[in-house]
């Protein structure tokens, strides 16, 4: 079930730049909120994401940002 839940949450950002925890817990309300800031942990840690407060920022938006920008 992690790896599925994992694999969604991946998705998620690459869909959209920024994904709430509040849109996690929604997604996924049978797994606590602390579970879901480990999974974010783990993709910050994979340089995946950026966790900022109430959520986390795709590094793929940030990155794709950066370069339209020089």
């Amino acid at each position: 079930m992690k790896a599925a839940r994992r694999q969604i949450i991946k998705e998620m950002f690459q869909a959209k730049p920024f994904v709430s925890l509040k849109e996690l817990q929604d997604r996924f309300p049978e797994v606590t909120s602390m579970t879901l800031r480990r999974d974010i942990e783990f993709f910050e840690k994979q340089g995946e994401l950026i966790k900022v407060r109430n959520g986390a920022r795709s590094m793929k938006f940030i990155t794709t940002s950066m370069e339209d920008g020089i």
